[in-house]
Order: C-alpha cells, then sequence, then structure tokens
C-alpha cells in the first residue's frame, strides 16, 4: 500500500482486514426496527472472503456458527481464532434474514 516492500507482521495484518470487513455497533434504533436484541454491522466492506461469498455492506451479523454475537470485540476475536467453514447469520438493512456460508 505505502510502496515499500517490508514484511507484514502478524500485528499489523489482523484477519478482519484478510477478510475484507469494518465492523461497528448496531444502533439502539436499528435492533428495535429489526426486532433484534444484539448484533454487529459490517460497516465497510472491501475484497475479502466475506465479498466473495455475497454479503452485502450494512449487513447485521447476529450469529456465526450458531452462536450469538453481541459486539465488535467478540465478533473479532472469534474471527481471529477460526479456521475452516463458517456459517453468518444476520439481517439486510431491509429486515430480510440472510445466511451465508464460506470457507477461511
Amino acid at each position: 500500500k505505502d510502496g515499500n516492500t517490508g514484511v507484514v507482521s502478524k500485528e499489523t495484518a489482523s484477519k478482519e482486514s484478510y477478510l475484507g470487513i469494518e465492523l461497528s455497533e448496531v444502533s439502539d434504533q436499528v435492533k428495535e426496527k429489526l426486532n433484534i436484541t444484539e448484533g454487529v454491522r459490517i460497516s465497510k466492506l472491501s475484497s475479502g472472503k466475506f465479498k466473495a461469498a455475497g454479503i452485502p455492506e450494512g449487513f447485521i451479523i447476529t450469529k456465526i456458527d450458531q452462536k450469538r454475537v453481541t459486539t465488535v470485540e467478540e465478533v473479532s476475536n472469534y474471527l481471529e481464532k477460526k479456521k475452516g467453514g463458517i456459517l453468518i447469520e444476520g439481517f439486510y438493512p431491509s429486515g430480510t434474514k440472510g445466511y451465508f456460508g464460506f470457507g477461511l
């Protein structure tokens, strides 16, 4: 990115950047609209596994591998350790439920 050839260390290359996502908390207003109590929003999407799986920007993740998610930190920690297949459940911004499965 910066035009140099330095080695990227594990500390600077998170799995989230490899997956192509940035996450944010879901507002109480959106939770009320969708009738949910928890979830994490994909606030920015770039090239990576999530985009390749067809998950859109703005999608609200409510479960990963059938486990509820409540905070960005919780999702980040889970994704850092996860290997193999993954199941993402949640809602499109329109309120339609969505399911995505892909390999990491």
